[in-house]
């Protein structure tokens, strides 16, 4: 193992994580051209390996499932940004190939649902697989049989790795085997670390689970030279270990585990459960709850030798073991009582803990002693914000609540902590991402060692819902340079909606439609006209104000119904818009009501109706009589000719057409004057439009000469009522 891999490596009581050096998007490559290397480097031989450098390179490996059996090497630290990634290796195309992390980190990505198998960056390590030098930083990975952090399942060699990421599983099957490092592993595992917890929630878990802080099940596997800390929360989970849950036919030497361990049956700080598997050199320090067979050092030991190795009484909470020797704090941290760690080989495996670095406690020497640094650490409302973070909280005030988009604001104040043990140097302000958030408050540009610094953000949202932000601290702290987290906020204010009919109306809507009543149909000019009632919903999640009435323009639309002025969240108001219109056709106009909206102020919308009427036309002999005509044609058969005084007379017959758009009704039948001329044939009472319908007239003259009368109809023609015309006719002897 370099020195330069595990040089920043700090201990338990204060893990650092690796330099977070390149972030890149995620993306999936594009299918290489011909000619073109899919990988910037390598033939993917043992002596060329194949070169990782991008986000783009992983996909490209991850997909590319005939490369599964080549070989590697990490050239860059490659941040994936949050992206969610699946496992290479899989149970039926198991990673058979040689990856050489090259004392790079990936980081900051997430693995698996809760229903996933083989789950880690690594799914299935087959037997011939090999894993080295790899450091997997901020990677959560979910599922719920065989998962881990770097391995789901490994029959391979595993070394020089460590996770940091949370592993999780949800409702895990039988035998669900999920750890910190490896879910299963049945090959070689050696001088590996986890520290990030592992935890299994649902309410449906099977057991036994075999849930460890570094390695589920040991089945037939080495384990040697490796240590885990992160808090192992198995629930109601049977076999549960700080380090390994179950240790099957394998063993487990020269390896500790600190951190706390809860679990159903058989829980142990350091293994849940073993079956003739040695375990030798070991420690554990970590608290122990479970329901029962529970152990400060191992909760069920069935046919297995435990040589040398010691839990802690104190910190453990238990005095008993099912193997193992119980020791004081004071015997197992340094100067270490004569009792504890006999013939530990304290000069190339194990070192002594002169200056409490690990509590103490023994460390191996593979972890180095890392220089006086310094250490930063953010807290909001007194909780820390972890280096990453993208889950903002209203714990730790990375989630600053709501503010009213138009009136308020909200404040945090952050504290930078330095738990380090030298000065620790910010380089400039906080960078604030997200225009709703700025930076109002900054602080100090050096903190001493065990000192801190404050800076304070404002949320000031420009628009309703979740508005999101990030900072970035840029400092000296070698693996958390620059420190960030996500920020967000939700912006409160009133949202407008306004309904006709049930239907939304968009605010600016140009064009009415008979769908929202923004079409309000027909009316007659004379005697018709519509009303539309509207509802003004407030969907948002303040009190939404108007200011006025609703202003309607168009001659033809007027007001009938006013709104409240103030609508609560959630709430509703109506009011009405009657149309009567003043001629026939389309008539337009528009509303505008002015609100506290802060993007729909004011809110408008285009109505329209169309004035309808009837229209009235006589035709003679298919020829139209214009109304007020008094002079008789015979060309439209106003004038009826000459008739017998004695034996003849004319009949003429005239048409009524309805060439409007709404029924024509008379009113009564026409009235005929002059003596010498009657009505022998009535029209209907109604004529729809386009419609017709006729009456005739007979001239029969009572004396000689030229003899006269008018017709006059009486009707709902706004202008042509009564409808008017003269006739005429020669009585001849």
């Amino acid at each position: 193992m370099s020195t330069k891999f595990v040089k920043s490596v700090r201990f338990i009581s204060s893990p650092l994580l690796f330099v977070l050096i390149m972030a890149i998007l995620l993306a999936a490559p594009p299918p290489a051209l011909a000619g073109t290397p899919a990988y910037p480097g390598g033939s993917g031989t043992s002596g060329d390996p194949y070169h990782i450098s991008t986000a783009a390179d992983w996909t490209y490996l991850r997909s590319t499932t005939a490369d599964w059996n080549k070989y590697f090497i990490l050239t860059a630290n490659i941040n994936f940004s949050g992206a969610t990634l699946t496992p290479v290796g899989t149970s039926s195309t198991k990673f058979t190939g040689n990856f050489d992390g090259n004392d790079k980190v990936l980081s900051n990505a997430t693995i698996g649902t809760s229903s996933s198998s083989y789950s880690g960056l690594f799914g299935y390590i087959d037997t011939s697989g090999q894993v080295s030098d790899l450091g997997v930083e901020t990677i959560q990975v979910t599922g719920n049989t065989n998962v881990g952090g770097l391995a789901g399942f490994s029959k391979g060699t595993i070394t020089n790795c460590y996770t940091t990421g949370a592993v999780g599983a949800t409702d895990a099957e039988m035998g669900g085997q999920i750890g910190g490092l490896a879910g299963r592993n049945e090959g070689t595992i050696t001088d590996c670390y986890a520290t990030g917890s592992v935890t299994i929630t649902g309410d449906y878990v099977y057991n036994p689970s075999y849930i460890g802080g570094l390695v589920g099940l040991n089945e037939g596997g080495t384990v040697t030279g490796c240590y885990a800390t992160g808090t192992v929360a198995a629930g109601s989970a049977d076999v549960v270990g700080g380090l390994v849950g179950y240790g099957y036919n394998g063993t487990i030497t020269n390896s500790y585990a600190r951190g706390a361990t809860t679990g159903g049956w058989g829980v142990g700080a350091l293994v849940g459960r073993t079956y003739t598997n040695p375990v030798t050199n070991c420690y554990a320090t970590g608290a122990v709850t479970g329901s029962s067979t529970i152990g400060g050092l191992v909760g069920n030991v069935y046919s297995s030798t435990f040589t040398a190795s010691y839990w802690d009484t104190q910190t453990t909470g238990q005095s008993s073991s099912a193997a193992g020797t119980g020791l004081t704090t004071d015997d197992m941290t340094y100067t270490y009582a004569g009792t504890a760690y006999v013939d530990w080989n304290f000069t190339t495996i194990w070192g002594a803990d002169t200056g409490n670095a690990n509590g103490g406690y023994p460390y191996l020497r593979w972890q180095s002693i890392v220089s006086t640094a310094p250490e930063m650490d953010v807290k909001g409302n007194s909780v820390s914000i972890t280096d990453g973070d993208t889950s903002p909280t209203t714990a730790d005030h990375t989630d600053f609540g709501s503010a009213d988009v138009t009136s308020g604001s909200v404040v945090r104040t952050f504290t930078i902590e330095n738990t380090g043990d030298a000065t620790l140097t910010l380089s400039g302000t906080p960078t604030i991402a997200g225009s709703d958030f700025s930076l109002t408050g900054t602080p100090s540009a050096t903190v001493a060692a065990s000192g801190n610094t404050t800076f304070s953000v404002t949320f000031n949202p420009s628009a309703t819902g979740t508005r999101t932000g990030t900072v970035s601290i840029a400092n000296d702290d070698s693996d958390e340079n620059p420190y960030n987290f996500s920020i967000q906020g939700t912006g409160t204010g009133p949202e407008m909606d306004v309904k006709g009919n049930s239907v939304s109306i968009t605010d600016g809507d140009s064009s009415p439609s008979t769908n929202d009543h923004t079409d309000f149909s027909t009316a007659d000019v004379s005697s018709g006209s519509v009303i539309r009632t509207f509802t003004i919903e407030n969907t948002g999640n303040a009190t939404l104000t108007l200011t006025g009435t609703p202003t309607i323009t168009g001659a033809n639309f007027s007001l009938t119904g006013t709104p409240s002025a103030t609508v609560s969240a959630g709430g509703n108001t109506t009011f009405s818009v009657t149309f009567n219109p003043s001629a026939t056709g389309t008539r337009t106009g528009t509303v505008s009501i002015v609100n506290d909206d802060s993007d729909e102020n004011p809110y408008n919308f285009s109505i329209q109706g169309i004035g309808t009427e009837p229209e009235m036309d006589v035709k003679g002999n298919s020829t139209s009589i214009t109304d007020g005509d008094n002079a008789p044609s015979t060309v439209d058969h106003t004038d009826f000719g000459s008739a017998d005084i004695t034996s003849g007379t004319v009949v003429r017959t005239f048409t009524i057409e309805n060439t409007g758009n709404a029924t024509l009704t008379l009113s009564g039948t026409p009235t005929i004057a002059g003596s010498d001329f009657s009505l022998t044939g009535t029209p209907s009472a109604t004529v729809a439009a386009s419609g017709n319908t006729t009456f005739s007239v007979t001239f029969n003259p009572s004396a000689t000469g030229t003899r006269t009368g008018t017709v006059s109809i009486v009707n709902d023609d706004s202008d042509e009522n009564p409808y008017n015309f003269s006739i005429q006719g020669i009585g001849t002897q």
